[in-house]
């Protein structure tokens, strides 16, 4: 089993940014074996999509590009945030990466970066720990 040093990227899509969001992430797996094929076309307005990125640890924002390699198999959910707001789908999401992180791979994990997305990109990043000890640092360039 590899054990990977992984720092959590956290997309989040709101219904009017997601289509181009969509279309900009599959024409940037084109390379990878990676695809948004098993999608929603269209999210309802008060649905959100999330994705988690697990990237090597280490340099986060300009310094990896607008499409960083991904170093374990994505996941994508969507859903309408309930009374915990975007950060009880952010949780799930991580949850579900660490029950399922990819086939012969476990992770070290950083605390994971949030990314709201908007029309023309990434409107704002933040590290998020949610008051835990993680097992790697912090990510630079944040």
């Amino acid at each position: 089993m590899a054990l990977l040093e992984v720092q959590p990227v956290i997309q989040l899509v709101r219904a009017a940014s997601y289509g181009p969001w969509k279309a900009q992430r599959e024409r940037a797996w084109q390379r990878d074996e990676c695809t948004t094929a098993g999608w929603p076309k269209k999210l309802d307005d008060a649905e959100i999509a999330a994705l988690l990125l697990p990237i090597s640890a280490g340099r986060v924002g300009a310094a990896v590009g607008t499409h960083p390699i991904c170093i374990a198999e994505p996941i994508f959910s969507k859903g309408r945030p309930g009374s915990g707001g975007q950060d009880e789908i952010v949780l799930g999401l991580l949850t579900n990466w660490c029950r399922n992180p990819s086939a012969g791979v476990t992770g070290l994990l950083a605390p994971p970066v949030v990314e709201r997305i908007g029309q023309r990109g990434v409107l704002d990043r933040r590290v998020e720990d949610f008051g835990l000890t993680w097992h790697l640092p912090r990510a630079d360039g944040i």
